[in-house]
């Protein structure tokens, strides 16, 4: 009886590696909703082909009043999209500079089969800047500021593309393997209680070959020893979805280029949304240092 009851759990938890390695990948919007851009008012909207894999991803523009001191990309978190982060883009064109809003690849109103926890989102940001020049919206310097999925890849695009000179990453993980057993934990709370470490090893691999990527091939943790960027890092210690101890190790990196910052009482969420402005002027501050200072652009 014993015997059977462990072997039907087995069963039932390999069962539920392949469910939540399917789920992690998944689009959160459904694959491809192709539907009107809604502008704000001071906003135009462009829809930018990158690939491979094949995908077109949205953008929202904002001009500030005078000749912008920089551009600057903004990437939202997980099961989110670009209207995250409305009230940081308002804080940085009143600061003067241009933002450029983006749903990364299968969220929001940006079409793509798979998510892929930044791999593929860094080659289309690279992508998405080659176009911004071309249509004369960025210089050759830009900033990034992303929080949580976003942070992260914020983080490997700046590893790929020496364009990017600054950087604000609010609650980024540092590796896909380390972020998955807290992050499937919190999607799927009750079998993930029973997964192990090599569960989630096995997931992070089912996930790879889903979506056809290689989870080890980059990481934050490698981008930010490869980037010339400055990288501004914020974290609550009190994140239950991706532990302080990411961004921690990813200062302990790059010492010489990072700062990081951890802010008591903050969890996950409550940081992401910032829905009181609280890193409003140090983010200012950062890009007014390492990037704003360069010509107008």
């Amino acid at each position: 009886m014993v015997r059977g009851t462990f072997l039907l759990l087995a069963i039932l938890l390999a069962g539920c590696n392949d469910f939540l390695a399917q789920r992690m990948v998944a689009p959160p919007n459904g694959g491809a909703p192709v539907d009107v851009l809604f502008a704000l008012p001071g906003e135009t909207t462009r829809r930018i082909p990158v690939g491979p894999p094949s995908a077109t991803v949205a953008a929202w523009i904002r001009e500030p009043a005078s000749a912008p001191r920089g551009t600057i990309l903004l990437l939202h978190g997980f099961l989110n999209d670009h209207s995250q982060l409305e009230s940081a883009a308002q804080n940085l064109e009143s600061a003067g500079y241009r933002t450029v809003s983006i749903d990364l690849r299968g969220h929001g109103h940006s079409t793509g089969d798979f998510i892929t926890y930044g791999i593929d989102d860094a080659r289309d940001l690279v992508q998405i800047t080659d176009y911004l020049e071309k249509e004369h919206l960025c210089g050759g310097e830009v900033g990034v500021y992303g929080t949580s999925y976003g942070a992260a890849t914020a983080i490997l695009y700046a590893g790929a593309d020496p364009r990017v000179k600054a950087v604000v990453a609010v609650a980024p993980f540092d590796s896909l393997r380390a972020e998955a057993p807290y992050f499937g934990k919190h999607i799927l709370p009750v079998p993930g209680l029973f997964l192990s470490p090599q569960d989630f090893a096995d997931i992070v691999n089912r996930m790879g070959r889903i979506a056809q990527f290689d989870p080890d091939a980059q990481t934050p943790l490698t981008a930010i020893r490869k980037t010339t960027a400055h990288v501004r890092l914020f974290h609550g210690d009190a994140d239950l979805i991706t532990p302080s101890d990411c961004s921690r190790r990813l200062a302990a990196a790059d010492p010489d280029r990072t700062e990081l910052t951890i802010l008591k009482g903050q969890g996950h969420l409550e940081l992401s949304f910032d829905p009181f402005g609280e890193l409003h002027v140090q983010t200012r501050d950062w890009f007014d240092h390492y990037l704003g200072a360069a010509l107008p652009q």
